[in-house]
């Protein structure tokens, strides 16, 4: 007589195995991933928190096959009210077409010395680091904004 599982086991057995298969990429993302990045130019030590980088943000995106699109952010705007000079973007990660991440990023003109061009890619960077953070699961890992940062809180590359 064959043994048919039930609805209650069927659904163990898969949370059973999604775990095992999350185990099994976290480990492998922390021996063979992480230490790929270097520290100082992919991300910083900053107060026991390791803040990833664009550079850093970059190569995990490789990694995971991660293509960057940016919109200006209109609901952030909206939310933010009319402040002069603010500037919002979404970045949204797909791969191989599929939706994988998403990231919002803000500055102003004025914290950019008045440079529109510099201020518009500081919202992207911002965006593209928090949707790379987001769509790899590694917000347990890194952090982000080391430009916020005191100077004399970053730990220098060893």
């Amino acid at each position: 007589m064959s043994q048919e599982l039930l609805p209650a086991e069927i659904a163990k057995e898969q949370l059973t195995s999604q775990i095992d298969t999350y185990v099994a990429v976290r480990t492998h993302i922390k021996e063979h991933i992480l230490p790929l990045l270097e520290e100082g130019r992919d991300y910083y030590e900053i107060k026991g928190k390791q803040s990833l980088g664009k550079p850093g943000a970059e190569k995990l995106a490789a990694f995971f096959n991660l293509t960057a699109a940016f919109e200006v952010d209109k609901e952030t705007l909206a939310l933010l009210g009319e402040q002069k000079g603010m500037l919002a973007y979404v970045c949204n990660l797909t791969r191989n077409g599929e939706p994988r991440g998403q990231g919002r990023g803000a500055d102003t003109v004025a914290r950019n010395q008045n440079d529109p061009n510099k201020a518009i890619k500081m919202c992207q960077k911002r965006a593209y680091v928090d949707a790379v953070i987001r769509a790899t699961g590694l917000s347990d890992m890194f952090t982000q904004d080391i430009e916020d940062m005191a100077l004399e809180n970053v730990s220098k590359p060893t």
